[in-house]
């Protein structure tokens, strides 16, 4: 199993992201989380195959007039030992907070 880390900037809080996100990460067949952080960017932790965290990634690239729109996406893959350990808990993909 392929597991990533992904932060997400721009207009991403408020705007009803983090459910895009876990509403794309069950079509790819996807486990992990998804929240806000304090920054005011989205963290995500989406575990699967890599074709599918692929296809996930640029599906949540969205630029949405009156909604989320995304500048940046960083992505690590293989993050800290912590990440790896935290991707075999979720059974599903969750929003958190």
């Amino acid at each position: 199993m392929a597991s990533a880390w992904i932060v997400v900037h721009g207009v991403v809080q408020g705007v009803g992201y983090r459910r895009l996100v876990a509403e794309q990460a069950r079509r790819f067949k996807l486990t992990g989380m998804v929240r806000n952080a304090e920054n005011g960017s989205v963290e995500i932790l989406a575990c699967g195959n890599a074709v599918s965290i692929r296809g996930f990634i640029k599906s949540i690239d969205v630029k949405i007039k009156y909604g989320p729109d995304v500048m940046s996406i960083e992505v690590s893959r293989g993050r800290k030992a912590a990440d790896t350990a935290a991707a075999g808990r979720y059974n599903s993909f969750v929003i958190e907070g």
